[in-house]
């Protein structure tokens, strides 16, 4: 539904533009999911919020033979499993967020987004797409949304 999700697959294409669904796992944006309400938050109720011990057959549309930067937008509750479900990527990982103490691990470069509002990814994708608008020879990543 927000207007960002259909503007990066509008600038760089259904291909490279993913979903990370709590209820799903890693999805490209073309792929068509029934309606549901699996979330990492916290204020969700029992029925619908996701644990670390709960068991889930996660899809995994990313393939492992492709080398961009692999950009990340998000929180620390979904970074575990963006973790996990990147953890063979070839290319360059890069989580953009905007939590103060941020779990990190060696392999992924983290870039702090300044929270002023919710829903701070939004704005930050918005950034991302000036960037690329201004000099798109230099900036070819795939596109990992919330």
């Amino acid at each position: 539904k927000p207007k960002i999700y259909t503007q990066l697959v509008e600038v760089f294409g259904k291909d490279n533009v993913y979903i990370l669904s709590a209820g799903w796992g890693l999805i490209r944006a073309s792929f068509l999911t029934p309606n549901y309400d699996i979330t990492f938050s916290a204020p969700a109720g029992a029925y619908n919020l996701r644990r670390k011990c709960d068991q889930y057959c996660d899809f995994n549309h990313l393939g492992t033979d492709i080398d961009k930067d692999l950009l990340f937008f998000s929180g620390q509750k979904y970074l575990d499993l963006f973790t996990k479900l990147t953890q063979n990527y070839n290319g360059r990982r890069i989580v953009y967020h905007s939590t103060d103490n941020m779990t990190k691990n060696d392999r992924i470069k983290y870039v702090r987004y300044p929270r002023y509002f919710t829903n701070w990814q939004y704005k930050c994708a918005e950034k991302v797409i000036e960037c690329y608008k201004s000099d798109p020879c230099g900036f070819d990543p795939l596109l990992i949304s919330w």
